[in-house]
Formats: structure tokens, sequence, C-alpha cells
């Protein structure tokens, strides 16, 4: 049985991948991503030659879940062919990722092992570009 990664490409694409996820997508079988941007595209090709865009699983007038649903069970399957998957998204892979929490709850269920890598948080980048000081100013987050 294969395994998936899940990592992501930061708000900056290759300059906010960590050594691990270059690790990560280096030792794929196969990398899908969500990633927009080319240039962060164009380095997942540089690292492993079997990149994938999944941005054709958007079909206009379709519900967001029903695009979430047909990606996990996508790459569940990818996973349960005995492959090791990457599955690259950006900003942070668990911050606004709907497909990131549907491969946890339901990989295990299939036995395929989901890990999730740390990336560069994209609140922390936005926080980094934000004029002000937070102790002065405060800071409220909501989703």
């Amino acid at each position: 049985m294969g395994e998936i990664v899940v990592m992501a490409a930061g708000l900056l694409g290759s300059h906010h991948l960590t050594l691990e996820t270059v690790e990560a997508v280096s030792c794929a079988d196969v990398v899908y991503h969500l990633v927009t941007g080319v240039e962060a595209q164009q380095r997942l090709r540089q690292l492993n030659p079997c990149v994938f865009s999944l941005v054709g699983f958007y079909q206009d007038g379709d519900l967001d879940l029903e695009v979430y649903g047909r990606i996990v069970s996508f790459l569940l399957a990818q996973a349960m062919a005995d492959r090791r998957v990457a599955f690259v998204v950006m900003g942070h892979p668990s911050i606004y990722v709907a497909p990131t929490h549907l491969l946890q709850e339901h990989g295990p269920r299939y036995g395929v092992p989901v890990r999730l890598l740390p990336a560069l948080s994209s609140i922390d980048t936005i926080l980094s570009w934000l004029p002000f000081h937070i102790p002065n100013t405060g800071l409220q987050i909501l989703d």
C-alpha cells in the first residue's frame, strides 16, 4: 500500500518550499498539485518529472464539496495502487484546504497512511506584509 503526503507551496510558490517538502516531492512516485503559479509548477517539475495538475477536477457549476470528493477519491486510488503520492497545495496544507482534512479522515478507512508536512503558514506571510505592530494593535483572525 502506498501513502499520501500532503504539503504546501506557501503563498510565494517555490520560494516558500521547505527542505522537507523538496525532499518529499523529489522522492514521490507521482506528484499532484493545486498550485496556480507557473514558476511554482516549473519548480515541482524540476524536482520530479511525474507532476500533474488537479485543476481539471473543477467544473463550472459543481459544488466545492463535490470537487473535493473527486480529488480525494482519485488520490486515495493512486495510493492504493502502491504509489507514494505527493499532494501539493497553495498556502498551508491544513489551513483552508478541505481535501487535506478529507484525506486524513478517509485515508485510514482504506488503509492509506496520510502524512501532513508542516509549511510556511499563509498567516505568517500575510502578517509579515501588514504594516502594523501586533502588540500595539492586537490581532483577530476569523474564518
